[in-house]
């Protein structure tokens, strides 16, 4: 699961780098051609992959589980479903 979110993570961050790099080499190309096309993109590699690592993390984690429980959840539906912290 660790190696998923690994490879998660650099699939979204590499192409954000070499934009970065196409960026600062080609400036008015970069906000001319690539920005409107890519942003976009990008946002929605971002979403995809927090969204992906938190689901992970909430399946391997039994500490994770725990403390997101115990912050998000309301102690009436704690109490009603019996939830032991």
């Amino acid at each position: 699961m660790l190696k998923a979110i690994l490879i998660m993570f650099l699939i979204v961050n590499i192409p954000q780098v070499l934009i970065l790099v196409f960026h600062s080499i080609y400036m008015l190309d970069y906000y001319l051609i690539i920005a409107p096309i890519i942003s976009e993109l990008i946002q929605a590699a971002d979403v995809a992959y927090a969204s992906t690592s938190f689901i992970i993390n909430c399946a391997i984690s039994s500490q994770f589980r725990t403390v997101f429980v115990r912050l998000f959840v309301p102690e009436v539906l704690l109490r009603r479903f019996n939830f032991s912290k």
